[in-house]
């Protein structure tokens, strides 16, 4: 009989150094069977080496996807780079012996193994940032009193721009005194000037800022138009938007909390946008019979602020989250950490997608409140037919729309013939139309333009397609993939769109 050869003996010396270091170390065989594990590795999965050696790596790192509770496990092959590594997807958990969840940050790596030419993970590497992530209540009181500090610098630096302007008016007026149609337009232009200070001072007194509520609920409709407006008054060069239904209704977040997510992150789309681009605010109720986009069954308050701005590179988009991470190059970094903090503690969602230089979409999902509901009269809840999309784009867009409380059909499935075109205007199954592009083309008697008036339409594009310049306002563009938020801004630019009146401008007619 052949003796079986003994592994060599791991080496005291590298031993000796992955215990030491501070990252949590997950070493296999060829087998993924766990060969090694650190100090800290023990302290995390509350499994001490000798446990686990010779056990699969699966059975004692129990690594889920936070948002859909699967198993890490079904995705790191299918996300492996070209060096052989696979990064946890943000937000990933590990589940220790007794049950404890954290959330951890690392890296899988995977290698070749020789003999059977098959991918196996040689090693994993990962660390706890709960603590990173999850600001304590001390912080989230120092983060609020930096948006309070932003806005009250916004306001010092307007109120200079203003007193300019009046000063201006006040002395056209003393130069112009027999000229009485001068005067009557410069006392005009005064009044509006002291509305836009009279505005601005009361974004500092009118807000929740400042102070915690100890109240459960919030009223969503009552933060956006507070934060739009204080928005409006300190960024007087933006162009805003502002959309949503009546039965948006209520959040299950303290109304401090809730404004606090919405400030951070208008003040950073302002800040992206440079000041002079356009940020759009869209919230919805929206209720998910079945898990979407990871995002669990349930019913959320939504809601989506996109930009035009600088975007994010990809490699920010991971560490954003991070306390103490900016990209501005000023700042505490506390904003959107608090943001995560906020809406992690109230068991929602958040969902960012950013391209460089084209713009952001930040989007938060918060649970409603309990047993309160809103239903107007007033509220525009459409009919939706859907047109010249694939299967699942269509099973797709009806799920979205039925959970917003809309009714929406394919509209093809009953005109097989494809020649609905021609009588869109006259059909009253629906008083809006998602419609993509490529089958307005393959209509060569029909344009855009040429689409009947008195309907609303949404107009799917291709990833990159470039938006046509139309000067119709019965249409609406998306670019696909086709998200929640992006579906949800078209539809509040087609039926929620609110009245922003914009203020006059700090530097006209001076």
């Amino acid at each position: 009989m052949v003796a079986k050869k003994k592994k060599a003996p791991f080496p005291p010396d590298i031993r000796a150094l992955l215990t030491a270091v501070s990252d949590a170390v997950v070493l296999l065989d060829e087998n993924e069977l766990i060969t090694f594990m650190n100090r800290e590795a023990s302290s995390l999965t509350g499994f001490t080496e000798e446990e686990v050696c010779g056990k699969p790596l699966w059975e004692i790192c129990k690594f889920l996807i936070q948002k859909t509770r699967e198993p890490l496990s079904e995705h790191v092959y299918e996300g492996v780079t070209e060096d052989g590594s696979f990064t946890f997807p943000i937000a990933t958990i590990l589940i220790s012996a007794d049950g404890t969840e954290r959330i951890v940050r690392g890296n899988i790596y995977i290698s070749l193994n020789d003999k059977t030419d098959r991918k196996t993970i040689s090693s994993v590497v990962f660390r706890d940032v709960s603590s990173r992530w999850q600001i304590d209540k001390a912080s989230l009181r120092v983060q609020r009193f930096g948006v309070l500090k932003a806005l009250a610098e916004g306001v010092a630096h307007n109120l200079d721009d203003l007193l300019t302007v009046l000063l201006a008016r006040m002395s056209r007026i003393r130069r112009s005194q027999n000229d009485r149609n001068i005067v009557l337009l410069s006392i005009k232009e005064a009044e509006e000037v002291i509305d836009r200070i009279s505005s601005l001072v009361s974004c500092l007194s009118t807000g929740q800022l400042g102070a915690d509520s100890k109240e459960g609920i919030t009223l969503v409709e009552n933060v956006l138009k507070s934060a739009i407006g204080t928005l409006s008054a300190l960024f007087p060069y933006i162009e805003l938007s502002l959309a949503y239904p009546d039965r948006t209704g209520y959040a299950g977040v303290p109304p401090d909390l809730l404004e606090q997510v919405v400030m951070n992150l208008l003040l950073n789309a302002a800040e992206a946008s440079g000041g002079k681009g356009s940020v759009s605010l869209t919230s919805c109720r929206i209720e998910l019979e079945e898990d979407m986009e990871q995002i669990l069954a349930g019913d959320y308050v939504m809601i989506s602020i996109v930009d035009n701005g600088c975007g994010i590179s990809e490699s920010d988009l991971i560490p954003i989250f991070d306390p103490f991470f900016s990209t501005k190059g000023k700042g505490k970094g506390l904003g959107l950490s608090a943001v995560y903090s906020i809406v992690h503690s109230f068991q929602g969602y958040y969902a960012v997608n950013s391209q460089l230089d084209k713009g952001s979409t930040f989007t938060v999902y918060l649970p409603v409140a309990d047993r309160i509901t809103i239903e107007t009269a007033n509220d525009v809840i459409p009919s939706i037919a859907i047109a010249g999309c694939s299967g699942m784009e269509t099973d797709l867009l009806i799920s979205i729309f039925e959970s917003l409380g809309c009714s929406a059909f394919d509209m093809t499935a009953s005109d097989s013939d494809m020649k609905f075109l021609s009588k869109v205007g006259s059909d009253d199954r629906f008083n809006l139309l998602v419609i993509d592009s490529k089958l307005i083309m393959a209509e060569e008697k029909f344009t855009l333009e040429s689409l009947p008036s008195g309907r609303q339409y949404i107009v799917l594009l291709n990833v990159d397609e470039d938006i046509p310049e139309i000067s119709s306002t019965d249409i609406v563009f998306l670019n696909k993939p086709i998200r929640i938020d992006t579906v949800c801004e078209a539809l509040g630019k087609c039926v929620w769109t609110r009245d922003f009146s914009k203020q006059t401008k700090s530097g006209d007619n001076i």
